[in-house]
């Protein structure tokens, strides 16, 4: 009699386990979250008084962190800083790291029983493009815009600067002086070297060479012009490339179908099923990305033409007013290979690709664009 009661509870145990998983599933399906709330969303009721996540109010510092992690600027340790500054006090490193890698931010429902995506009920905090580039930027697929050298904050320009003098890279330091005042300098560290600056003459020759480059209205008005035009004539090649972006999508999607049935046939191990499900999933949101993006309509060149003159009109006070972090990320952006000095003037070896676009349109006013930058001393 006791076996028999036993295995009936057993029996009844494994029946309600087996409802609760078959309801988990039917509620995840339906696109309804089961498990905690992360930060940033919790629990709540839909009009119907079914569950339902809705942002809380952390849901900001989420938007917060992903936009900061979309730019491909700063690593974790900096946005958790970011964070703390502008109130989100419970930020850490390992939280951050978490929070960008969870779906669920951008109205996915991901979970490793059931193969494919689901589309959540809730109202997503971030874009799901958004999601994409930040998990191509964490994974190395896209490359991040970094400082190359963490240096001296006093000493921005340190390690940018080349020597016309003999070639090298100048440092920056402190000198004390008869007062026992102490002095910032730029100077060169090859022994024997005469190049010494003080660092406010070589920042403000650095500011003046930054505004030299800066173009005016009428370059950048026929600049968007010249751009309008061009991006015009490429909405056919656009409208190509969707055709062929939603035939690769329906392939992908067939392929992920016939792994599905390989696995369902017990052909392929779950281990290999859930690698080559999460690579294909990857593969279809790529895509989808790519066709998202690819379906910009002219008018919202617009809008990137314009922050590219705020940008491109500003950047020497832009460079002034900011931090030294982004003061590295900027020169570096603007100057890939740094700047040569010779104890007066500033010559650019190269500059971005944007400033080598507009420069056939400046006028002779740019004095920077006009120098081919000073080449190091040659011994021979």
């Amino acid at each position: 009699m006791n076996n028999i009661l036993a295995s009936y509870a057993q029996f009844e145990n494994d029946v309600r386990s087996e409802r609760t998983i078959a309801g988990m599933e039917e509620a995840i399906r339906q696109g309804r979250w089961c498990w905690p709330a992360p930060i940033g969303l919790k629990h709540s009721r839909d009009i119907f008084n079914r569950p339902i996540l809705e942002h809380s109010d952390d849901a900001k510092f989420i938007k917060r962190a992903f936009e900061l992690a979309e730019t491909g600027i700063h690593e974790q340790i900096e946005i958790v800083d970011f964070l703390k500054d502008e109130g989100f006090a419970r930020a850490t490193k390992q939280q951050i790291n978490k929070i960008l890698n969870n779906p669920l931010y951008a109205g996915i429902i991901r979970v490793d029983w059931i193969p494919e995506d689901i589309v959540a009920k809730h109202r997503p905090i971030i874009p799901l493009e958004t999601f994409i580039k930040v998990q191509d930027i964490l994974s190395g697929k896209r490359p991040k815009i970094v400082p190359k050298l963490r240096n001296n904050p006093n000493f921005p320009l340190r390690n940018f600067v080349i020597c016309s003098k003999c070639g090298q890279k100048i440092t920056g330091s402190w000198s004390t002086g008869r007062t026992k005042k102490k002095y910032p300098y730029y100077h060169c560290r090859t022994k024997g070297c005469s190049m010494n600056v003080r660092k406010d003459v070589l920042d403000k020759e650095f500011y003046a060479s930054l505004r030299s480059i800066q173009p005016n209205d009428g370059i950048l008005d026929l600049f968007s012009h010249i751009v309008k035009d061009v991006w015009s004539k490429e909405q056919e090649q656009r409208r190509f490339e969707n055709v062929q972006f939603k035939k690769q999508i329906t392939a992908l999607e067939a392929k992920k179908s016939a792994i599905i049935d390989l696995f369902i046939e017990k052909s392929i191990d779950e281990e290999s099923y859930k690698q080559k499900l999460k690579e294909i999933r990857n593969q279809i949101n790529r895509k989808r990305l790519a066709l998202n993006e690819n379906e910009i309509e002219l008018k919202d060149i617009d809008i990137c033409l314009e922050y590219c003159r705020y940008f491109l009109q500003d950047i020497s006070n832009l460079w002034e007013t900011s931090d030294f972090s982004l003061k590295q990320r900027l020169q570096t952006f603007i100057f890939p290979k740094g700047v040569y000095f010779d104890g007066k003037s500033i010559g650019n070896i190269e500059t971005a690709l944007i400033f080598k676009q507009l420069g056939p349109f400046a006028s002779n006013e740019s004095s920077l664009v006009a120098l081919r930058g000073f080449e190091p001393r040659s011994d021979g």
